[in-house]
């Protein structure tokens, strides 16, 4: 059985790669990508999220995995603090 957060993970990101490719068409708005953009920038220095990319990038095209590469090395941060560990 998968876990549910697992498959969430990955439904997710087949959604954003399915969206960055219609964006790159022009068949949805650039706004579309600067959203996306920003969910990852969220989430990129979370644990979960680098070990999800380690094993499953491979499965995404190659446009894709440099679009999540590029977010991965910036200096972008959009969490807010919402997901940083709470301090004891």
């Amino acid at each position: 059985m998968v876990p549910v957060c697992h498959e969430l993970s990955r439904s997710n990101a087949e959604f954003s790669e399915q969206s960055h490719y219609l964006v790159e068409e022009g068949t949805l708005d650039h706004e579309i990508r600067d959203s996306l953009t920003a969910v990852i920038a969220a989430v990129k220095d979370l644990p979960g999220f680098h070990k999800y990319w380690q094993q499953r990038r491979a499965i995404f095209f190659l446009g894709f995995q440099q679009f999540v590469d590029d977010i991965l090395a910036s200096e972008q941060e959009n969490s807010e603090g919402l997901y940083q560990p709470k301090l004891k």
